[in-house]
């Protein structure tokens, strides 16, 4: 019975000492994620669609400074890609309208965290973080209005011209960023020092022309918005 009670007590001192936290340590984080969106809006004669691709990439490093709350600095890159096309009927005459839209930022940023033990691998933290960086955006595109008449009366054969109205654009432009996001996080430890977490989403606010005002915020725990990442603690 006294070598049960040992062993018992030996097991569970080595499985919290196995992840546990502790101040002064550094935790190192990388995460991604891709997402390939589509979307169709409106009706017959108003017809939208725009085809996305989003990627994030990340990397931080936070120094613990309590065994529970964490600060550090990250960076963070996005960049997006998005096809918008639009076809708008008007009586014999239609209105094609395409659009490629870029983006592309480059974010520093600075967070406080805290981190809740659910066991002693499993963890559920939140991190409060700012940030900053210049937006550069570039779109070009082109609308042409075509006409529809009857170009052959003995066969009925439909004939499809441009007419007057026809333009293309090409321009680039670049914005100040600043945003302020809480995201929840769940980090799970593999081993005593590497750990895989998981993004659950957040509540975010981005701000991007101070004298205008061009400011969005976002409440979304969608599973589209998770992402992925490592962790390897030093």
């Amino acid at each position: 019975m006294k070598k049960i009670l040992t062993l018992t007590t030996t097991v569970f001192i080595a499985f919290n000492l196995f992840s546990q936290i502790e101040k002064g340590k550094l935790l190192i984080s990388i995460d991604g994620d891709y997402t390939k969106t589509g979307k169709s809006t409106g009706t017959y004669s108003n017809i939208q669609y725009t085809q996305g691709k989003y990627l994030e990439l990340g990397a931080s490093a936070s120094y613990f400074l309590t065994d529970r709350w964490i600060a550090g600095f990250g960076l963070d890159y996005l960049r997006e890609k998005e096809e918008r096309s639009s076809s708008l009927f008007i009586n014999s005459s239609v209105l094609h309208e395409t659009t490629t839209l870029k983006n592309n930022i480059l974010l520093p940023n600075a967070f406080i965290g805290y981190f809740y033990p659910i066991t002693s691998k499993l963890y559920f933290n939140v991190n409060a973080r700012i940030s900053y960086g210049k937006l550069k955006t570039k779109y070009n595109g082109q609308s042409v209005n075509v006409s529809d008449f009857i170009g052959d009366t003995f066969n009925n054969e439909r004939v499809q011209i441009p007419v007057n109205g026809n333009r293309s654009y090409n321009q680039s432009d670049k914005q100040d960023y600043f945003g302020i996001d809480i995201a929840s996080e769940l980090t799970y430890f593999i081993t005593p020092k590497f750990g895989l977490y998981l993004g659950l989403g957040g509540i975010s606010y981005s701000l991007l022309d101070w004298e205008t005002d061009n400011s969005s915020c976002m409440v979304s725990f969608k599973p589209s918005n998770w992402n992925f990442g490592v962790r390897y603690r030093i």
